[in-house]
Protein backbone atom coordinates (compact mmCIF):
# COMPACT_ATOMS: atom_id res chain seq x y z
CA UNK A 1 0.00 0.00 0.00
CA UNK A 2 1.93 3.22 -1.24
CA UNK A 3 2.00 6.77 0.75
CA UNK A 4 0.21 9.51 -0.16
CA UNK A 5 1.76 13.15 0.81
CA UNK A 6 -1.25 15.52 0.99
CA UNK A 7 -1.44 19.04 1.33
CA UNK A 8 -4.79 20.44 2.54
CA UNK A 9 -6.73 23.35 4.72
CA UNK A 10 -8.79 23.33 7.59
CA UNK A 11 -12.33 24.56 7.94
CA UNK A 12 -10.28 27.78 9.88
CA UNK A 13 -8.29 28.29 6.79
CA UNK A 14 -4.81 26.73 8.21
CA UNK A 15 -2.48 24.40 6.10
CA UNK A 16 -2.60 20.80 7.15
CA UNK A 17 0.14 18.69 5.75
CA UNK A 18 0.62 14.86 5.82
CA UNK A 19 1.48 11.43 4.79
CA UNK A 20 -1.40 8.70 4.41
CA UNK A 21 -1.44 4.89 3.52
CA UNK A 22 -4.03 4.33 0.68
CA UNK A 23 -4.78 1.97 -2.22
CA UNK A 24 -4.80 5.32 -4.30
CA UNK A 25 -5.85 8.85 -4.73
CA UNK A 26 -9.78 8.55 -4.34
CA UNK A 27 -9.24 7.12 -1.05
CA UNK A 28 -7.25 9.91 0.26
CA UNK A 29 -10.12 12.47 -0.93
CA UNK A 30 -12.71 10.57 1.04
CA UNK A 31 -10.24 10.28 4.15
CA UNK A 32 -9.98 14.17 3.63
CA UNK A 33 -13.58 15.31 2.86
CA UNK A 34 -14.64 13.62 6.26
CA UNK A 35 -11.74 15.31 8.29
CA UNK A 36 -13.07 18.62 6.35
CA UNK A 37 -10.64 19.51 5.03
CA UNK A 38 -10.57 21.38 1.68
CA UNK A 39 -7.62 19.36 -0.54
CA UNK A 40 -4.74 21.76 -2.41
CA UNK A 41 -2.90 18.76 -3.46
CA UNK A 42 -2.53 15.00 -3.44
CA UNK A 43 0.82 13.20 -4.70
CA UNK A 44 2.48 9.37 -4.38
CA UNK A 45 5.40 9.44 -2.28
CA UNK A 46 8.66 9.13 -4.30
CA UNK A 47 7.18 10.82 -6.89
CA UNK A 48 8.45 14.12 -8.33
CA UNK A 49 6.64 17.48 -7.13
CA UNK A 50 6.43 17.96 -10.73
CA UNK A 51 4.17 14.72 -10.95
CA UNK A 52 2.23 15.55 -7.98
CA UNK A 53 -1.52 15.90 -8.48
CA UNK A 54 -2.23 19.62 -8.85
CA UNK A 55 -6.19 19.09 -7.85
CA UNK A 56 -7.33 22.36 -9.55
CA UNK A 57 -6.08 21.41 -12.89
CA UNK A 58 -7.12 17.85 -12.47
CA UNK A 59 -10.59 18.28 -11.86
CA UNK A 60 -10.87 21.39 -14.40
CA UNK A 61 -9.75 19.00 -16.78
CA UNK A 62 -12.04 16.00 -15.97
CA UNK A 63 -15.03 18.40 -15.15
CA UNK A 64 -17.30 18.59 -18.48
CA UNK A 65 -19.86 20.30 -19.95
CA UNK A 66 -22.66 18.02 -19.31
CA UNK A 67 -21.64 17.22 -15.58
CA UNK A 68 -20.76 21.70 -14.68
CA UNK A 69 -24.94 21.37 -16.60
CA UNK A 70 -25.99 18.45 -14.21
CA UNK A 71 -24.60 20.28 -11.74
CA UNK A 72 -26.32 23.65 -12.18
CA UNK A 73 -29.68 21.75 -12.67
CA UNK A 74 -29.65 20.44 -9.56
CA UNK A 75 -28.76 23.18 -7.62
CA UNK A 76 -30.84 25.32 -9.35
CA UNK A 77 -33.64 23.07 -8.44
CA UNK A 78 -32.85 22.27 -4.58
CA UNK A 79 -32.16 26.11 -3.97
CA UNK A 80 -35.80 26.95 -5.21
CA UNK A 81 -37.23 24.54 -2.95
CA UNK A 82 -35.70 26.39 0.21
CA UNK A 83 -32.87 23.54 0.86
CA UNK A 84 -29.66 25.16 2.32
CA UNK A 85 -26.69 25.86 0.00
CA UNK A 86 -24.61 23.50 2.09
CA UNK A 87 -27.33 20.77 2.22
CA UNK A 88 -27.68 21.31 -1.79
CA UNK A 89 -24.03 20.83 -2.23
CA UNK A 90 -23.90 17.45 -0.25
CA UNK A 91 -26.78 16.40 -2.20
CA UNK A 92 -25.49 16.77 -5.53
CA UNK A 93 -21.85 15.79 -4.45
CA UNK A 94 -22.70 12.50 -5.71
CA UNK A 95 -22.10 13.89 -9.09
CA UNK A 96 -18.59 12.03 -9.49
CA UNK A 97 -17.14 14.15 -12.12
CA UNK A 98 -17.33 17.17 -9.53
CA UNK A 99 -17.08 15.90 -6.16
CA UNK A 100 -13.41 17.34 -5.89
CA UNK A 101 -15.14 20.71 -6.72
CA UNK A 102 -17.96 20.37 -4.61
CA UNK A 103 -15.37 19.43 -2.02
CA UNK A 104 -13.60 22.89 -2.40
CA UNK A 105 -16.87 24.86 -2.31
CA UNK A 106 -18.37 23.36 0.65
CA UNK A 107 -15.01 23.46 2.45
CA UNK A 108 -14.16 26.79 1.15
CA UNK A 109 -18.22 27.81 2.46
CA UNK A 110 -17.35 26.74 5.56
CA UNK A 111 -14.13 28.87 5.91
CA UNK A 112 -16.57 31.80 5.68
CA UNK A 113 -15.85 32.28 1.96
CA UNK A 114 -18.04 33.25 -1.08
CA UNK A 115 -19.08 30.45 -3.41
CA UNK A 116 -18.46 32.41 -6.25
CA UNK A 117 -14.54 33.14 -5.25
CA UNK A 118 -13.83 29.48 -4.77
CA UNK A 119 -15.68 28.62 -8.21
CA UNK A 120 -13.21 31.05 -9.53
CA UNK A 121 -10.05 28.82 -8.37
CA UNK A 122 -11.55 26.23 -10.79
CA UNK A 123 -11.53 28.38 -14.36
CA UNK A 124 -11.96 25.06 -16.37
CA UNK A 125 -14.63 24.05 -14.89
CA UNK A 126 -16.29 27.26 -14.23
CA UNK A 127 -15.64 29.71 -16.65
CA UNK A 128 -15.74 34.14 -15.90
CA UNK A 129 -19.19 33.91 -17.38
CA UNK A 130 -20.74 31.29 -14.44
CA UNK A 131 -18.65 32.78 -11.85
CA UNK A 132 -19.90 36.71 -12.31
CA UNK A 133 -23.86 35.16 -12.71
CA UNK A 134 -23.15 33.52 -9.20
CA UNK A 135 -21.24 36.13 -7.84
CA UNK A 136 -24.56 38.66 -8.90
CA UNK A 137 -26.64 35.95 -7.12
CA UNK A 138 -24.66 36.10 -4.30
CA UNK A 139 -25.30 40.52 -3.89
CA UNK A 140 -28.86 39.81 -4.46
CA UNK A 141 -29.66 36.96 -2.31
CA UNK A 142 -31.04 35.05 -5.21
CA UNK A 143 -28.84 32.72 -6.11
CA UNK A 144 -31.22 29.95 -6.49
CA UNK A 145 -32.17 32.51 -9.53
CA UNK A 146 -28.75 32.69 -10.77
CA UNK A 147 -28.09 28.87 -11.21
CA UNK A 148 -31.79 28.52 -13.08
CA UNK A 149 -30.61 31.38 -15.78
CA UNK A 150 -27.06 29.14 -15.94
CA UNK A 151 -28.82 26.32 -16.42
CA UNK A 152 -31.46 27.33 -19.23
CA UNK A 153 -28.53 29.33 -20.50
CA UNK A 154 -26.32 26.09 -21.09
CA UNK A 155 -29.02 24.17 -22.00
CA UNK A 156 -29.65 26.78 -24.97
CA UNK A 157 -26.18 26.94 -25.62
CA UNK A 158 -26.18 22.78 -25.63
CA UNK A 159 -29.11 22.69 -28.28
CA UNK A 160 -27.25 24.77 -30.65
CA UNK A 161 -23.86 23.07 -30.25
CA UNK A 162 -26.07 19.63 -30.68
CA UNK A 163 -27.90 20.64 -33.99
CA UNK A 164 -24.84 22.01 -35.41
CA UNK A 165 -23.23 18.83 -35.23
CA UNK A 166 -26.32 16.60 -36.23
CA UNK A 167 -26.78 18.35 -38.87
CA UNK A 168 -23.15 17.59 -40.10
CA UNK A 169 -23.03 13.87 -39.41
CA UNK A 170 -24.84 13.07 -42.25
CA UNK A 171 -22.82 15.10 -44.86
CA UNK A 172 -19.30 13.72 -43.30
CA UNK A 173 -20.50 10.03 -43.25
CA UNK A 174 -22.26 10.32 -47.12
CA UNK A 175 -18.55 11.76 -48.24
CA UNK A 176 -16.34 9.76 -46.33
CA UNK A 177 -19.19 6.20 -47.36
CA UNK A 178 -18.49 7.83 -50.79
CA UNK A 179 -14.90 8.51 -50.64
CA UNK A 180 -13.94 4.96 -49.69
CA UNK A 181 -16.34 3.49 -52.17
CA UNK A 182 -14.36 5.09 -54.59
CA UNK A 183 -11.09 3.81 -53.19
CA UNK A 184 -11.70 0.56 -52.91
CA UNK A 185 -12.96 0.46 -56.56
CA UNK A 186 -10.02 2.53 -58.24
CA UNK A 187 -7.46 0.51 -55.76
CA UNK A 188 -8.98 -2.97 -55.87
CA UNK A 189 -11.21 -3.24 -58.89
CA UNK A 190 -10.18 -1.29 -61.65
CA UNK A 191 -6.18 -2.78 -61.62
CA UNK A 192 -8.22 -6.22 -62.32
CA UNK A 193 -9.33 -4.85 -65.43
CA UNK A 194 -5.82 -3.32 -66.09
CA UNK A 195 -4.99 -6.90 -66.52
CA UNK A 196 -7.25 -8.00 -68.75
CA UNK A 197 -7.61 -5.68 -71.05
CA UNK A 198 -3.74 -5.30 -71.43
CA UNK A 199 -3.76 -8.64 -72.81
CA UNK A 200 -5.99 -7.70 -75.43
CA UNK A 201 -3.76 -5.23 -77.76
CA UNK A 202 -6.78 -3.15 -78.55
CA UNK A 203 -6.96 0.59 -78.47
CA UNK A 204 -9.04 1.10 -75.81
CA UNK A 205 -11.80 3.98 -75.83
CA UNK A 206 -10.77 7.15 -74.10
CA UNK A 207 -13.00 7.23 -70.91
CA UNK A 208 -11.50 3.98 -70.18
CA UNK A 209 -7.37 5.04 -70.44
CA UNK A 210 -8.26 7.81 -68.32
CA UNK A 211 -9.70 5.73 -65.80
CA UNK A 212 -6.82 3.20 -65.76
CA UNK A 213 -4.26 6.25 -65.77
CA UNK A 214 -5.91 7.62 -62.84
CA UNK A 215 -6.24 4.20 -60.94
CA UNK A 216 -2.45 3.50 -61.89
CA UNK A 217 -1.35 6.81 -60.59
CA UNK A 218 -3.46 6.46 -57.39
CA UNK A 219 -2.02 2.91 -56.44
CA UNK A 220 1.22 4.38 -56.99
CA UNK A 221 0.80 7.13 -54.68
CA UNK A 222 -1.66 6.65 -52.43
CA UNK A 223 1.31 6.09 -49.90
CA UNK A 224 2.39 10.04 -50.87
CA UNK A 225 -1.06 11.58 -50.42
CA UNK A 226 -1.73 9.68 -47.28
CA UNK A 227 1.70 11.27 -45.57
CA UNK A 228 0.50 14.22 -47.30
CA UNK A 229 -2.59 13.95 -45.63
CA UNK A 230 -1.43 13.07 -42.19
CA UNK A 231 0.99 16.26 -42.41
CA UNK A 232 -1.72 18.55 -43.44
CA UNK A 233 -3.69 17.60 -40.40
CA UNK A 234 -1.14 17.72 -38.28
CA UNK A 235 -0.12 21.08 -39.13
CA UNK A 236 -3.79 22.47 -39.10
CA UNK A 237 -3.74 21.20 -35.65
CA UNK A 238 -0.61 22.32 -34.39
CA UNK A 239 -1.29 26.15 -35.64
CA UNK A 240 -5.19 26.01 -34.79
CA UNK A 241 -3.87 25.15 -31.00
CA UNK A 242 -2.14 28.86 -31.08
CA UNK A 243 -4.30 31.37 -30.34
CA UNK A 244 -3.00 33.87 -33.37
CA UNK A 245 -3.62 31.57 -35.82
CA UNK A 246 -7.05 30.41 -33.96
CA UNK A 247 -8.11 33.84 -34.64
CA UNK A 248 -7.40 34.42 -38.11
CA UNK A 249 -9.30 31.48 -38.95
CA UNK A 250 -11.91 31.88 -36.97
CA UNK A 251 -12.41 35.55 -38.82
CA UNK A 252 -11.85 33.07 -41.71
CA UNK A 253 -14.95 31.31 -41.33
CA UNK A 254 -16.68 34.14 -40.46
CA UNK A 255 -16.70 35.82 -43.69
CA UNK A 256 -17.49 33.07 -46.04
CA UNK A 257 -20.37 33.77 -48.09
CA UNK A 258 -22.87 31.54 -47.07
CA UNK A 259 -22.04 29.33 -44.22
CA UNK A 260 -20.52 32.41 -42.59
CA UNK A 261 -23.93 33.70 -42.06
CA UNK A 262 -24.68 30.61 -40.31
CA UNK A 263 -21.44 30.91 -38.12
CA UNK A 264 -22.45 34.47 -37.38
CA UNK A 265 -25.96 33.60 -36.11
CA UNK A 266 -24.68 30.94 -34.04
CA UNK A 267 -22.30 33.49 -32.63
CA UNK A 268 -24.96 36.43 -31.92
CA UNK A 269 -27.38 33.18 -30.54
CA UNK A 270 -25.14 32.33 -27.87
CA UNK A 271 -23.87 36.33 -26.96
CA UNK A 272 -27.39 37.48 -26.97
CA UNK A 273 -28.11 34.97 -24.45
CA UNK A 274 -25.70 35.15 -22.92
CA UNK A 275 -25.99 38.56 -22.02
CA UNK A 276 -29.77 38.78 -21.45
CA UNK A 277 -28.62 35.51 -18.74
CA UNK A 278 -25.75 38.33 -16.96
CA UNK A 279 -27.67 41.32 -17.07
CA UNK A 280 -30.82 40.10 -15.68
CA UNK A 281 -28.91 38.83 -13.37
CA UNK A 282 -27.54 42.03 -11.40
CA UNK A 283 -23.82 41.93 -13.56
CA UNK A 284 -23.13 45.77 -15.26
CA UNK A 285 -22.80 45.92 -18.96
CA UNK A 286 -19.13 46.20 -19.34
CA UNK A 287 -18.25 43.43 -17.65
CA UNK A 288 -21.24 41.65 -19.31
CA UNK A 289 -20.30 41.81 -22.93
CA UNK A 290 -16.68 40.41 -21.91
CA UNK A 291 -17.74 37.48 -20.59
CA UNK A 292 -20.81 36.76 -22.54
CA UNK A 293 -18.31 37.25 -25.69
CA UNK A 294 -16.34 34.06 -24.24
CA UNK A 295 -19.15 31.87 -24.43
CA UNK A 296 -19.41 32.22 -28.18
CA UNK A 297 -16.11 29.88 -28.80
CA UNK A 298 -15.03 32.23 -31.60
CA UNK A 299 -12.09 34.45 -30.95
CA UNK A 300 -12.39 36.98 -34.08
CA UNK A 301 -15.73 37.52 -32.22
CA UNK A 302 -14.71 37.72 -28.74
CA UNK A 303 -12.71 40.25 -29.57
CA UNK A 304 -14.96 42.78 -31.45
CA UNK A 305 -16.89 42.70 -28.59
CA UNK A 306 -14.45 43.29 -25.97
CA UNK A 307 -13.64 46.60 -28.18
CA UNK A 308 -17.37 47.89 -28.42
CA UNK A 309 -17.19 47.17 -24.88
CA UNK A 310 -13.87 49.90 -24.71
CA UNK A 311 -15.77 52.43 -27.03
CA UNK A 312 -19.63 52.11 -25.02
CA UNK A 313 -17.18 53.51 -21.69
CA UNK A 314 -17.04 56.49 -24.08
CA UNK A 315 -20.65 57.56 -24.17
CA UNK A 316 -21.51 55.78 -27.27
CA UNK A 317 -24.63 52.84 -27.22
CA UNK A 318 -24.45 49.29 -28.12
CA UNK A 319 -26.53 49.31 -31.42
CA UNK A 320 -24.71 52.28 -32.77
CA UNK A 321 -21.28 50.30 -32.34
CA UNK A 322 -23.18 46.90 -33.75
CA UNK A 323 -24.15 48.67 -36.31
CA UNK A 324 -20.31 49.48 -37.34
CA UNK A 325 -18.87 45.79 -36.47
CA UNK A 326 -18.61 43.17 -39.41
CA UNK A 327 -19.69 40.55 -36.73
CA UNK A 328 -23.15 41.78 -36.28
CA UNK A 329 -26.26 41.16 -38.75
CA UNK A 330 -28.15 44.66 -39.45
CA UNK A 331 -31.39 42.71 -37.76
CA UNK A 332 -29.43 42.49 -34.63
CA UNK A 333 -28.32 46.03 -34.34
CA UNK A 334 -31.70 47.12 -35.41
CA UNK A 335 -33.48 45.14 -32.45
CA UNK A 336 -30.95 46.04 -29.99
CA UNK A 337 -31.36 49.54 -30.70
CA UNK A 338 -35.20 48.98 -30.44
CA UNK A 339 -34.40 47.40 -27.22
CA UNK A 340 -32.15 50.63 -25.96
CA UNK A 341 -35.00 53.17 -27.10
CA UNK A 342 -37.97 51.05 -25.04
CA UNK A 343 -35.47 49.98 -21.95
CA UNK A 344 -36.18 46.83 -22.24
CA UNK A 345 -32.72 45.12 -23.57
CA UNK A 346 -32.88 42.22 -21.44
CA UNK A 347 -36.54 41.30 -23.04
CA UNK A 348 -35.13 42.27 -26.48
CA UNK A 349 -31.91 39.81 -25.95
CA UNK A 350 -33.65 37.14 -25.33
CA UNK A 351 -35.67 37.50 -28.52
CA UNK A 352 -32.94 37.80 -30.66
CA UNK A 353 -31.58 34.67 -29.04
CA UNK A 354 -34.60 32.60 -30.08
CA UNK A 355 -35.25 34.11 -33.18
CA UNK A 356 -31.14 33.29 -34.08
CA UNK A 357 -32.03 29.75 -32.53
CA UNK A 358 -34.87 29.20 -34.73
CA UNK A 359 -32.76 30.31 -37.89
CA UNK A 360 -30.34 27.76 -36.78
CA UNK A 361 -32.13 25.06 -36.54
CA UNK A 362 -33.86 25.81 -39.76
CA UNK A 363 -30.96 25.75 -41.43
CA UNK A 364 -29.47 22.55 -39.77
CA UNK A 365 -32.59 20.90 -41.60
CA UNK A 366 -32.65 22.43 -45.30
CA UNK A 367 -28.48 21.31 -45.44
CA UNK A 368 -29.92 17.74 -44.37
CA UNK A 369 -32.15 17.83 -46.85
CA UNK A 370 -29.87 19.80 -49.49
CA UNK A 371 -27.06 17.74 -49.15
CA UNK A 372 -29.02 14.06 -48.99
CA UNK A 373 -30.13 14.22 -52.77
CA UNK A 374 -26.88 15.87 -53.54
CA UNK A 375 -24.65 13.29 -52.61
CA UNK A 376 -26.47 10.48 -54.03
CA UNK A 377 -26.18 12.31 -57.34
CA UNK A 378 -22.51 13.14 -56.89
CA UNK A 379 -21.88 8.97 -56.19
CA UNK A 380 -24.24 7.94 -58.86
CA UNK A 381 -22.27 10.03 -61.46
CA UNK A 382 -19.03 9.04 -60.21
CA UNK A 383 -20.00 5.02 -59.77
CA UNK A 384 -21.71 5.11 -63.49
CA UNK A 385 -18.59 6.68 -64.76
CA UNK A 386 -16.40 3.78 -63.41
CA UNK A 387 -18.86 1.25 -64.53
CA UNK A 388 -19.46 2.51 -67.84
CA UNK A 389 -15.50 2.92 -68.45
CA UNK A 390 -15.11 -0.19 -67.63
CA UNK A 391 -17.38 -2.01 -69.69
CA UNK A 392 -17.16 0.71 -72.85
CA UNK A 393 -14.02 -2.08 -74.59
CA UNK A 394 -16.58 -5.24 -74.02
CA UNK A 395 -19.05 -3.19 -75.83
CA UNK A 396 -16.42 -2.47 -78.51
CA UNK A 397 -15.04 -5.79 -78.90
CA UNK A 398 -18.81 -6.95 -79.33
CA UNK A 399 -19.77 -4.40 -82.14
CA UNK A 400 -15.97 -5.00 -84.02
CA UNK A 401 -16.95 -8.98 -83.89
CA UNK A 402 -20.61 -8.09 -85.22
Amino acid sequence: MPDYFYRAKDLAGNVKEGILKADNEKVILERLHRLSYFPIEIREQGKASAAGRDLKAETGRKAGKKAVLNFTKKMANLLEAGIPVLKALQIVRADAGLAPVIDAVTGGLKAGKNMSSVMREFKRAFPPFYVNMVAAGEESGHLEKSFKKLADQMEKSSKITRELVTSMIYPLFMALTGALSVAVLMLLVVPKFVILYSSGGQMLPLPTRMLLSFSGFLKSYIIHFSLGAGALCAAAYYALSKEAYKYYFHRFLLRIPVPGGVLKKICLARFAGSLHTLLSGGVNLIPSLEYAAGTTGNLYFAERIKNIGDKIKEGRTLSELCAKEDICLDDFSGMLKVGEETGRMEDMLLRISEMYEGDINSAAKALISFTEPLFIVLASIIVGFIVISMLLPVFSIGEFSM
